[in-house]
Parts: C-alpha cells; structure tokens; sequence
C-alpha cells in the first residue's frame, strides 16, 4: 500500500531533474566555463593551431540532508486481523512520501527569484554563482567582476510575453560572451496558467487575433504543469538539454520503508519511511523566469 500510492501518481522530480545516484557525504561538481569561438580561423592564418583557454567556473558543493517520518499501529489492530485500516495507514504515509519529495524539488521553482538564505529542508537557495536561479545580475563567470547577465522578466504569461521571453531567453551567451544557443522547448507553469499556457502554444492560429494569422508559439514548447508550484503567476521557459545538465537531484539513500518493528515499550508496530537526498543546480542558463 506504501509503494502504490508512492508511485500513483508520476513524479516530475524524474521529469525535470537529472537523477543521480551518490556514495558520498556530499557531491562537488565545478565548472571550466566554455571554448571561444574566435579562435578557429587562426590556422589559416598562421599555420598554427590556436589552443584554447577558458575561465573556470563556479564551484558546487550538494550535501545530502536526511529525511524520515513514520507512524504507529496499534498492536491490537493486528492481533484483531484490522488489516485494511492498516493498509489504509500505510497508503497515506506512502501520499505524504511523495508529496514531500514533489514539494521540495519544487523549492527550486518557488524560490527561483529569491537571492540568499536556506529553504525548509536546509538547501541553500542561491546557487554557485551567489544569485538567484532567476535574476538580473548573474556573474558571467567567477573572473567577470562587472559583467553580468539576466534570465529574467516581470511580464504576465500573454501571446506577446511568451515571444519575448522567448527571445531574451535564446540571447543569452556564455561565460566567453558568444551566444550560447539556447532552444527554449518547455513551458514551466502552475495549474491556474495550464489553460492560457495551452491555448498559446497549440492552437495553429492566434489565440488573440480575429484575422486568422498564425500563431508563431505552435509547437515549440511542451506544457509541463505543476500542482506544487506556489505561485499562480510565475513561469518559466526552460531548454530541456541545458536543464539535463544542470539540474540535479542527488540520491544518496533512496526512499526506505520499514513497517514491522514493534516497540517493546508501547507495544505498538512502528512504520518509518526514511531518505537521504540533495538537489541543486549548476547554472542557471536553461531557465528564464518570469514573476508578475
């Protein structure tokens, strides 16, 4: 019953984060920043092969945060054969497992526009970079004091919005300042925007116009919808690949679920479902928000 009603529903942890697995107190990554591109012609030119150099990059450090919460059975309920209440017990605690895990992968979303502090679950909200997922003043790397670079609006979700945030979206550039080729393929969204999210991006003709023009948007994104989004107006495009390689949700001890260990003490059989997990994310150029 715990397994069943963990997985009743699809998770979008596995949807948008790159799960990984990890035998370590915590996780370290760090960046080496990207290749220029103005380097290639200089064979031509001098007969010799220009190598490059690139800026380093930000470094992340994931620790794991433990996770458990239980319940107790009464004794009696077994010995009188209660079997159903007790599956019925086991059912919501396997709910709340997996409430828990959607609410806290959303953290990411829900904080995106917040610069500092930890959330709830004791995960910095910042990332490498000291900014905010979403922000107007993203470092373009570790050696750019003064540089920096936004991947976010303050616009309502319109047919118009959606353009534009596309657009700033595909021009950000790299850590060398080349243009990064974003491709923006997903459409980020809480359920009170689900409606206006899907008559923008499928319907063939323009969803405000009454002359039949086309509409632009048709076919370039996937609607992802999530219930543990907080806010009924923020939203947020996202490069699938970039998202790929920069999300990441670490599990170092998958979802455990103990339901027979009777204390001696109450008498009372004790379920206990127990994790261990970290999420961060990398760098924040697979996502452009949008707070209204």
């Amino acid at each position: 019953a715990f397994s069943l009603n963990y997985g009743r529903k699809a998770s979008l942890v596995d949807r948008l984060y790159n799960v990984k697995t990890s035998d370590r107190a915590n996780e370290q990554t760090l960046g080496v920043g990207v290749i220029d591109s103005a380097g290639w012609a200089d064979f031509e030119k001098t007969g010799h092969v220009n190598y490059a150099d690139y800026s380093r990059g930000y470094k992340l450090t994931s620790t794991h945060v433990e996770f458990a919460r239980g319940l107790t059975v009464q004794r009696k309920l077994v010995d009188d054969n209660q079997f159903g209440d007790i599956l019925d017990q086991a059912a919501q605690l396997g709910d709340s497992a997996f409430r828990f895990r959607e609410t806290c992968a959303a953290g990411v979303f829900n904080s995106a526009f917040t610069a500092s502090g930890t959330d709830a679950w004791g995960f910095d909200i910042a990332g490498p970079d000291a900014a905010a997922l979403c922000s107007a003043s993203h470092p373009r790397n570790p050696d750019s004091a003064g540089t920096n670079d936004s991947n976010t609006s303050n616009i309502t979700l319109t047919a118009a919005n959606l353009a534009t945030a596309r657009q700033n979206h595909m021009a950000l550039v790299d850590d060398t300042g080349d243009l990064l080729n974003v491709i923006p393929d997903e459409l980020i969204v809480p359920p009170e925007l689900e409606d206006t999210a899907l008559q923008l991006v499928r319907s063939q003709l323009d969803p405000v116009s009454a002359n039949n023009a086309i509409n632009p948007q048709a076919g370039r994104f996937q609607v992802v919808v999530w219930h543990y989004l907080t806010s009924a107006t923020n939203w947020f495009l996202a490069d699938s690949v970039l998202r790929n390689q920069s999300l990441i949700w670490w599990d170092r001890v998958p979802l455990e679920f103990q339901p027979n260990k009777l204390d001696a003490d109450t008498m009372q059989f004790q379920m206990v479902a127990y994790n261990r997990f970290s999420r961060a994310w990398r760098d924040y150029r697979w996502i452009y928000g949008c707070g209204s």
